[in-house]
């Protein structure tokens, strides 16, 4: 209980980027496309939303996690570059579902 008191005191932001993302991008009616690509030891993602400009991360090609991990700093990026905040609508509703619980 300790834990999720702080989270809720201190407004930690626990959201994954990638939802954020399409949390965002959804509440404003446009579509997130992800494409990754793998090539020489690299893999490369690159987000894509109608109307802002498209933001690219590569990553050391390491199997599967290394595109998952290429999906995730290429939705960090996307979230500082666009500025998407953490007020954005999934934050407030998951504090609001939460501190009923309690």
């Amino acid at each position: 209980m300790q834990h999720l008191e702080r989270i809720l005191k201190d407004e930690v932001d626990v959201v994954h980027p990638i939802t954020r993302l399409y949390g965002w991008a959804a509440r404003q009616y446009m579509e997130v496309v992800y494409e990754c690509e793998e090539e020489r030891g690299h893999v490369t993602c690159t987000i894509i939303i109608e109307g802002r400009e498209p933001v690219q991360v590569t990553a050391e090609k390491r199997g599967r996690a290394s595109q998952e991990e290429a999906r995730f700093a290429a939705a960090e990026k996307a979230i500082q570059l666009w500025d998407v905040r953490a007020a954005d609508g999934i934050k407030d509703a998951q504090v609001c579902s939460l501190t009923q619980r309690l």
